[in-house]
């Protein structure tokens, strides 16, 4: 029994101990291993040998010439978490997300788009490669408005295995949108393109170079929607009308994000517009407004052309956007009854008074100032600058005017002729009978 005691304190005293070591980093702690890697990879004794164990492995790295080793759990492999964000249009979605980098070991090689009709799957996937927006994508075309859809995407490797994914975002496409566009913009060189909200309708955005002095590549999202979708929550100033497309331009940053409302240098906006489109806007009194938080706001410096039907402005402040003017202007201020609509390349619509029953000396001139007034009006509407659309020309006909048929000044303007060749020809035979009766008189006397 003495002998057991005294071996084993002897093995104690001269033994070599494999001791075990804490590893820490920010997040992480490792508590007392099993073994650690002893300072040769082969332990002996008279009666014993250690080959190797299975433990903790030291933190660092070993190189070789073709090779490297990166040991310990700070030395994972690891790749961000991208974010998405998601715009709706008109039968489609925009779609765009942040680029992601791969560490130690890991190589991002290109990113999957998946999409359901149900929150949280199942998905449907599809591979959009190295891109980071959705434009080309069928997942994001050809949906159906008023239907949620819910969108997720993942990161793959160079072998194809997603390795991260996104939160899930959600949207609804909805027919008030006229379309809308997302893309990857750098900042480190000048650059332009356009945006085409309808026909004869778009918006000409030029970028200075280091327009942000930092050069983040940007994903702006452009939409086009309808005056009614855009004034919900921001009602037009008081006696102002704005055209029937609304635009809303916003720009993140690429890596994180991150909404970018101003700029280090104004970009260029050049709107352009229809007739249609500013409807019974006086074409003189159009302008760019901006959408600040709270309300519309003109922007200063805007030049507008009405024969090229275009604006442009100057801007640093991104957000809504909206063309505004007053209402056009009667010509005249009279009774309501009748009415000139006039089309560019179409004659107007008069709407006349009734002929009267009978032609008197009172009603001939009643008749041929109305005749008159008719045409000053007519000309008047047909000269005016916006006449190319439709216009409501009202006129100063007495109240007495009821009649709607066009035929009602045909009639009287026959009556009229009538009666002027009648007293012609009744003028004709006093002056004859003037004439002979002088002619009876010279021959009496002579």
């Amino acid at each position: 029994m003495i002998y057991s005691i005294l071996f084993y304190i002897l093995f104690l005293l001269f033994s070599r101990q494999a001791l075990a070591a804490e590893f820490t980093s920010t997040n992480f702690k490792i508590l007392d291993p099993v073994l650690s890697i002893a300072s040769s990879t082969e332990m002996a004794s008279t009666n014993f040998r250690l080959i190797g164990v299975m433990g903790e492995a030291v933190i660092g790295t070993s190189t070789a010439a073709s090779f490297n080793i990166s040991s310990g759990f700070l030395y994972f492999p690891f790749i961000k978490t991208p974010k998405i964000r998601a715009q709706a249009g008109n039968g489609r979605v925009a779609l765009h997300w942040t680029r992601e980098t791969g560490f130690l070991g890991w190589t991002v090689g290109g990113y999957t788009l998946g999409k359901s009709a149900i929150s949280g799957g199942p998905y449907t996937y599809i591979s959009v490669g190295n891109t980071t927006v959705s434009a080309t994508s069928s997942l994001a075309n050809g949906l159906t408005n008023g239907t949620t859809y819910y969108f997720i995407v993942g990161v793959e490797d160079i072998f194809g295995n997603i390795i991260a994914t996104s939160s899930e975002v959600s949207v609804t496409p909805s027919a008030n949108f006229y379309n809308l566009l997302t893309a990857d913009f750098p900042t480190d060189v000048a650059s332009s393109t356009s945006f085409v909200a309808k026909d004869g309708i778009k918006v000409d955005i030029t970028v200075p170079v280091h327009v942000l002095t930092n050069g983040d590549m940007l994903q702006p999202v452009f939409t086009a929607l309808t005056k009614e979708a855009a004034i919900d929550g921001k009602p037009l100033p008081n006696g102002k009308l704005g055209a029937d497309t609304f635009y809303d331009f916003s720009w993140f940053k690429a890596d994180d994000h991150s909404h970018v409302t101003s700029f280090d240098k104004p970009i260029s906006l050049k709107f352009s517009y229809t007739d249609d489109d500013i409807g019974k806007i006086d074409e003189s009194t159009l302008a760019p407004y901006r959408w600040d938080g709270s309300s519309w706001t003109v922007l200063d410096g805007y030049v507008i052309n009405t024969s090229a039907n275009t604006i442009t402005v100057d801007t640093k402040l991104f957000s809504s956007f909206a063309l505004i003017g007053t209402e056009s202007s009667s010509i005249t201020s009279v009774p309501s009854s009748s009415v000139v609509q006039g089309y560019k390349g179409e004659g107007g619509i008069i709407e006349s008074p009734r002929a009267p029953g009978r032609v008197t000396w009172d009603r001939l001139g009643y008749l041929s100032g109305q005749i008159a007034a008719t045409w000053d009006h007519l000309e008047a509407a047909l000269t005016r600058p916006d006449f190319s659309r439709p216009t409501e020309v009202k006129k100063s006909f007495l109240e007495s005017v009821s009649s709607t048929s066009p035929a009602a000044i045909s009639a009287e303007v026959g009556k009229f002729s009538r009666v002027v060749v009648a007293l012609v020809y009744l003028l004709f035979m006093v002056i004859f009978a003037a004439i002979v009766l002088l002619g009876l008189i010279f021959g009496i006397l002579a």
